[in-house]
């Protein structure tokens, strides 16, 4: 039977419609629901949650809804731990931001202005978010200002928290970190000259596939292939001709002059040559730091790298602010909330700011907590720790990962003492924290 151009699109229409609807092939790309645990109005159980981070603020969340009796203990003064967001510090900006998604102005600590590390850091000063706020062209609405000085990106292997997403209705939008125009910079290419990553990428392509090509038509020996299924696919990865070498009339590295109308005159942009590429340390031997400059060039062949990434529209801390903001079950309060408010317990209601653990005991049947500031410990029935693990592992220092391994150390004050077996301190002090710094400019 021949089908028309228009029954093969409707067909098509079709069977879009089938997979997204019934899933017949089990190829949901992630958790339908991120909350599945049932809520038991007989639970009794307590928890206590160290840290109030997305991974704290996440975990609350499920006990709560769960019926378990809740208490998050956070060192610091504010929410959302290592996903921290700075805002305007502008006060008719922050009016509008409350009106705007949180009109009952919960949890004020979630809109943050500004940052200080520690005095003895490397820059102890209090670092403030002056940023100059822009009315959008026709209307009275701002220009929504943020940096996000912790995490930026959710990648597409992050199902679950992409569910709890879904779940919170958190808005996502794209997150675009490398394009082809993108450039790169090296002090040994070029005299300095910036170089566009298009360029790098794909004259490293067309020259590598050449090199191939070329060998294999001196007899390079193909052990189990097909000599030219393997030529014709050198001819399509790198652009090669009939004479396999790299075409550069394609204008995959690009134009020096644009093209435009059929009419205007245009012209592409040659290929680097490989050893001008090697040469300029685009590409250096030996194992390189995850994120140098080096592997910049290759950093999307990285499974957390790999597009699509996404990003909460608004900043990240959008989904730990909409985590507070969740209702939960008044048995969930295992003690009155910090921040009394007539609306209903929330997930913020669970928190305690300013409250560092100092030690955690297991016992037979029940943890016991020292918070600085308690005069008794809290006993509850269960922990869940959400801090970096070397705080727990015992250790005065902590193994810091990149170029030149090194120890910093742990402040005496943020370490927690715990009665975990030796084997598990040893491999909680054995983790690896990455260094990193954000800058934003506006």
């Amino acid at each position: 039977m021949k089908l028309t151009r228009r029954q093969m699109l409707q067909a098509s229409a079709f069977m879009a419609g089938f997979l997204l609807t019934t899933d017949p092939l089990n190829v949901r790309s992630r958790p339908k629901h991120y909350n599945q645990i049932p809520f038991n109005p007989n639970e009794s159980r307590s928890l206590a949650i160290v840290g109030a981070g997305i991974s704290g603020l996440a975990a609350a969340y499920l006990a709560a809804r769960a019926g378990f009796r809740v208490i998050v203990l956070e060192a610091d003064d504010r929410y959302g731990g290592r996903s921290l967001t700075l805002r305007p510090d502008d006060p008719i900006y922050r009016d509008w931001w409350f009106r705007t998604y949180n009109p009952l102005r919960l949890f004020e600590k979630m809109y943050v202005s500004s940052k200080q590390e520690r005095s003895d850091s490397a820059a102890p000063e209090t670092e403030t978010a002056s940023f100059k706020i822009n009315q959008r062209n026709g209307g009275n609405q701002p220009v929504e200002l943020y940096l996000n000085l912790g995490p930026g990106r959710i990648a597409s292997i992050d199902t679950t928290l992409l569910s709890l997403c879904d779940e919170l209705n958190v808005g996502l939008e794209p997150y675009i970190f490398k394009a082809n125009n993108n450039l790169l910079y090296s002090e040994r290419f070029a005299g300095g000259q910036p170089v566009r990553w298009q360029e790098v990428h794909y004259s490293l392509i067309g020259e590598v596939a050449e090199l191939l090509n070329e060998a294999v038509q001196e007899g390079l020996l193909l052990k189990g292939y097909d000599r030219e299924r393997v030529l014709s696919l050198l001819r399509h990865y790198g652009t090669l001709n009939e004479e396999g070498s790299f075409d550069d009339r394609t204008g995959v590295v690009g134009f020096v002059r644009n093209r435009g109308g059929w009419k205007t005159p245009f012209a592409v942009q040659p290929p680097l040559a490989l050893r001008d590429v090697i040469n300029g340390d685009f590409v250096k031997p030996g194992k390189e730091d995850a994120m140098s400059f080096a592997s910049y060039l290759y950093l999307s062949n990285s499974i957390d790298w790999q597009p699509t990434l996404m990003q909460p529209a608004g900043g990240m801390d959008r989904i730990w602010q909409k985590l507070l903001l969740q209702s939960i079950p008044s048995q969930a309060l295992l003690e009155p909330s910090t921040e009394p408010h007539n609306q209903g317990p929330r997930v913020g209601d669970l928190v305690q700011l300013n409250a560092p653990v100092q030690s955690i005991t297991n016992q037979d049947s029940s943890v016991l907590i020292e918070v600085k500031g308690r005069q008794k410990r809290l006993k509850v029935d269960a922990c869940i720790v959400t801090v970096a693990p070397p705080l727990l592992g015992g250790a005065s220092s902590v193994t810091m990962a990149g170029p030149s391994t090194r120890q910093m150390p742990i402040p005496a004050e943020m370490r927690i003492s715990t009665n975990l077996p030796t084997s598990v301190k040893r491999a909680l002090a054995s983790v690896e924290m990455a260094p990193a710094i954000k800058v934003g400019l506006q």
